[in-house]
């Protein structure tokens, strides 16, 4: 449901979102590695939200907005299942979660070629379940994670070509994060992958991309993306009895740098190609070891020609 009004300088937006959704899982087979033959899960999730926007053209060439969020999860998740016919102990619970996020963007605009805007906000990401049968109570459920990012940057666009430049640093509190551990002791078939928290984190960098029109059949286009991560120290549960510390270090999956190039051409008679070049830095596989992926780069390229009711690619 939603009620808003436009007008010359001033609009406004105030909205109610309701979902229900009711999911059953019946799967038989070899799940999770062989640690289930058989599992019944069911999901019950309610969510509410309540939201506001409020936007305002002012001083010509300024324009603000505010976004207001707040919204209410509710899970309730139980699951029965057996392995090679030994009953899996069954689980069964309820969460409750509440949420505020905001924005407040500003845009100023130089000319009718380049803006530039700044953005603060808070973000989030509802916690949730693992269903793996075999993680102990500790690990089966993790928590929300709350995001406040600070970012500015510009757009400039013309004919022939355009800029888009963002800077921008984000802090993380209770960060997920992807784990991997062993369940029980002296059972390495029980390692096992699955969502967890840590206690905060940092990501900042910069992003770059431009697109350069040599003509109506020709452009050249790049990006540079610089990213540097922080999540610090913390302690999570590797089962009901043991403990690790990890953290103080730069986060899994997180590349300090990304680069792509490439060209494309598209004449008139249908004929297209195009030849990209990328690289990116290595980074850990997880937060939970010191696996690291190598740094690479890929060359892609493609030729062909479009028709009004075909395409063939090579």
């Amino acid at each position: 449901i939603r009620v808003y009004s436009d007008l010359s300088n001033l609009s406004w937006i105030i909205g109610f979102y309701n979902s229900n959704l009711n999911e059953l899982d019946t799967a038989k087979g070899y799940l999770f590695g062989g640690d289930a033959t058989d599992l019944n899960s069911k999901f019950l999730i309610n969510n509410n939200a309540l939201y506001a926007q409020i936007s305002l053209n002012y001083l010509l060439n300024f324009t603000s907005s505010i976004n207001l969020r707040v919204e209410q999860n509710k899970t309730i998740y139980n699951s029965q299942g057996s392995n090679w016919g030994y009953p899996i102990a069954e689980v069964s619970d309820t969460i409750n979660q509440k949420f505020l996020g905001f924005r407040f963007s500003t845009t100023y605009s130089l000319n009718k070629n380049l803006n530039i805007y700044s953005v603060l906000s808070r973000g989030y990401k509802i916690g949730g379940i693992n269903q793996n049968p075999k993680l102990s109570y500790s690990n089966r459920f993790f928590d929300p994670e709350y995001n406040t990012n600070f970012e500015i940057g510009s757009k400039f666009r013309s004919n022939k070509f355009t800029l888009n430049i963002t800077m921008f640093n984000m802090s993380r509190t209770d960060q997920q994060v992807q784990i991997s551990s062993q369940q029980e002791s002296g059972n390495p078939n029980s390692f096992t992958f699955y969502t967890s928290n840590a206690t905060s984190g940092w990501n900042r960098g910069m992003e770059i991309d431009t697109k350069f029109f040599l003509n109506e059949n020709i452009n050249f286009y790049a990006s540079l993306g610089l990213l540097k991560t922080y999540i610090n120290e913390f302690i999570f549960a590797i089962n009901e009895t043991s403990s690790d510390t990890l953290g103080n270090r730069e986060q899994a999956m997180s590349p300090p740098y990304n680069i792509s190039l490439g060209i494309n051409y598209l004449n008139d008679t249908g004929f297209f190609a195009n030849l990209e070049f990328t690289k990116k830095d290595s980074y850990y596989f997880s937060d939970s070891h010191d696996q690291k992926n190598d740094s690479y780069q890929i060359i892609n390229s493609n030729i062909g020609i479009k028709k009004k009711r075909f395409s063939f690619s090579i």
